[in-house]
């Protein structure tokens, strides 16, 4: 068990730079998209999207505002592209790169985009098991602390699992926004509407963003190694006594 310990003690110990870094990301993409906002072109950002789903072909999902910043998404389900407040109708390069990237969730959608297809598979099965794992975890918890009476670690294993699927959704984002960065450049590559410093600028604000994932992949990788080492130990130490 001493491995374990010393494991133990490193992954803790990773929450504090894992932690910098994601307050450090955050920090890059909002100065990144607020620099690059400044650079202003003469297209607007939801006429570009719009000519990038006509483009493939797509000519039945709606283009609408909402509120915030920077809460874009494509919403397969009733097949809508929705642009925050500071990307709709915006000319900067900052806003056209954000409206693209959300176009090409939506070519993935078109072409089946494996990824894509397993991540919207996953999605209703993560939201069950998150309401779900606290209430098992505490319920295994409990049942331990009464283990003279009736030991029950089959409730914690069970809510291990579960954030283990919290952990695989965390993994299938990553192609999926990477992709999607990937094509959102290459169509305004090919619209020919940016200079090689505006194609620059757009590089630098979807690469900031797709970063946001990674740290959000890592952070969860961590926890879930944390909860698994913790329980080896407690249950080691039980099987001891």
């Amino acid at each position: 068990m001493g491995f374990i310990y010393i494991l133990y003690i490193v992954v803790g110990a990773a929450f504090i730079p894992v932690l910098i870094w994601g307050i450090c990301t955050q920090i890059s993409v909002n100065t990144t998209f607020e620099r690059f906002s400044a650079v202003q072109t003469a297209n607007t950002a939801d006429s570009v999207a719009q000519k990038i789903l006509s483009s493939h072909g797509i000519h039945d999902v709606k283009i609408t505002q909402i509120p915030g910043s920077l809460t874009d998404n494509f919403d397969s389900r009733n097949k809508t592209l929705s642009l925050s407040e500071s990307v709709y109708g915006r000319t900067n390069i900052s806003a056209i790169g954000v409206a693209a990237h959300e176009c090409g969730h939506a070519i993935q959608h078109k072409e089946g985009y494996l990824p894509l297809k397993i991540r919207t598979f996953l999605v209703p099965i993560v939201n069950f098991f998150s309401r779900m794992f606290l209430p098992l975890l505490f319920i295994g918890i409990l049942f331990s602390a009464f283990s003279n009476f009736f030991y029950s670690p089959i409730f914690i294993y069970v809510a291990l699992g579960f954030y283990g699927f919290s952990l695989l959704f965390s993994l299938a984002t990553l192609p999926v926004e990477f992709n999607a960065s990937s094509r959102a450049i290459a169509e305004i590559e090919k619209m020919g509407i940016m200079t090689n410093d505006e194609l620059y600028g757009t590089k630098r604000v979807l690469r900031a963003a797709a970063m946001t994932y990674v740290v959000s992949f890592v952070t969860s990788l961590i926890y879930f190694l944390h909860f698994v080492l913790r329980l080896i130990i407690i249950f080691g130490s039980s099987r001891r006594r």
